[in-house]
């Protein structure tokens, strides 16, 4: 969250729903279970909200509408993948540049954040 500009907008199916929206999807989903997750979102809020970002959870089905929508807002320009690093996944060296990729990713990732990125051709 720190990599993103002030009251810029994060949405994310990384982390786990609040205890309600998972009571919506699954109706009997234990009442110890929902204050359990309400109080990790509500923990990825204040952190949120502290970097000055908006935050919020997107609960997926695996259905083809929600699917749609994701492709549209990718179409759209409104999603952004943030890229830590690029790491070429071919040529000499790669199998090290490879082994070295899976070692940042083990120990927390990039060190700007992002995803690591693995380029198979040139």
């Amino acid at each position: 969250m720190p990599l993103l500009k002030p009251n810029h907008n994060i949405v994310t199916i990384a982390t786990l729903p609040d205890g309600g929206e998972l009571k919506r999807a699954m109706p009997n989903t234990p009442w110890l279970l929902q204050k359990i997750l309400n109080v990790s979102n509500n923990y990825y809020a204040a952190y949120a909200a502290w970097n000055k970002v908006n935050y919020s959870y997107l609960f997926m089905k695996p259905n083809g509408e929600h699917l749609q929508k994701i492709i549209d807002m990718a179409e759209k320009g409104q999603l952004k993948a943030i890229i830590g690093d690029v790491v070429e996944g071919y040529g000499d060296g790669a199998e090290e540049r490879l082994r070295g990729a899976m070692e940042m990713v083990k120990n927390g990732g990039p060190k700007s954040g992002g995803k690591v990125v693995i380029k198979m051709a040139a």
